[in-house]
């Protein structure tokens, strides 16, 4: 039976309203529950055949003085982290049998999920391909958003259009909005180049995970920041930027050399 829940407030009990008996959002052991009761449906999804995007390229081998070419493949049906979910299918077919097997999971494991929460993001369709599919505990119907509309994942934001300048454009507002609020505050240097190296890189390595950058780009993007540093060290604008970079004298992290180390380590991993 469900219980019911009042506050007590400065004019009085609040209205009563029947608490549900699912886990509190916040509650120290939900990663652990998920992991125990939402992995098998993980496993379920991932191990149907033919169901899922399949990615294969042909990766060069050298033995000898011959180059041969190893054909690899990597299929992958779910992206998951906690109850952030991300079905991933071929075609409109392949979602509608991974939703099926999802929800009788949920109604078994008795999960509601608000299907008005939901996405769906469509590539390389046809035009005769009709871009909704239902979702949720009551089958809401979910309509593609538009190639040009973002949409956020675990803190990244990707579209179905090709190109990445909805990302640049986030990464510029992101950086102008952080030299207009030191612009004329009373910060010093020091203050400047930590905010930089510790807050302002960690989050545009993040936002810059799927998206890569050229020099040019990195340097337009950063310049502000350095102006910012040299009007707070008082020296003219014309100087080397190279000289702010030194960890015997300022220290800071440029943009493209705090990517080229990240996106670096990340495609060694």
């Amino acid at each position: 039976m469900s219980s019911q829940v009042r506050i007590i407030t400065a004019y009085g009990l609040f209205k009563g309203f029947y608490a549900g008996d699912g886990i509190d959002q916040g509650e120290t052991i939900l990663p652990l529950i998920w992991r125990i009761f939402y992995d098998p449906l993980l496993i379920r999804i991932k191990d149907i055949p033919k169901v899922g995007y399949r990615l294969i390229t042909q990766w060069p081998s050298s033995e000898g003085i011959d180059i041969n070419k190893t054909q690899h493949e990597l299929k992958t049906s779910v992206v998951t982290y906690a109850d952030d979910t991300a079905w991933i299918a071929s075609n409109k077919k392949e979602m509608e049998t991974i939703i099926g097997i999802s929800n009788s999971f949920f109604k078994l494991n008795d999960i509601r999920i608000n299907g008005d929460k939901s996405e769906l993001l469509v590539w390389n369709a046809s035009k005769d391909i009709i871009k909704t599919i239902k979702m949720g505990t009551n089958n809401n119907l979910v309509i593609a958003n538009k190639s040009s509309q973002e949409s956020r994942y675990l803190g990244v934001y990707i579209r179905s259009q090709a190109g990445s300048s909805h990302i640049v454009k986030r990464v510029k507002n992101e950086i102008k909005s952080m030299v207009n609020l030191l612009k004329y505050k009373k910060v010093t240097a020091s203050q400047v180049v930590y905010i930089n190296n510790v807050i302002l890189m960690a989050r545009l390595e993040y936002w810059l995970k799927c998206t890569f950058l050229t020099q040019n780009q990195c340097r337009t993007l950063h310049n502000c920041i350095i102006l910012l540093l040299k009007q707070k060290m008082r020296i003219t604008r014309s100087v080397n930027n190279n000289i702010f970079t030194h960890q015997g004298l300022v220290g800071m992290i440029l943009l493209l050399q705090h990517l080229k180390t990240a996106q670096y380590a990340d495609f060694i991993v």
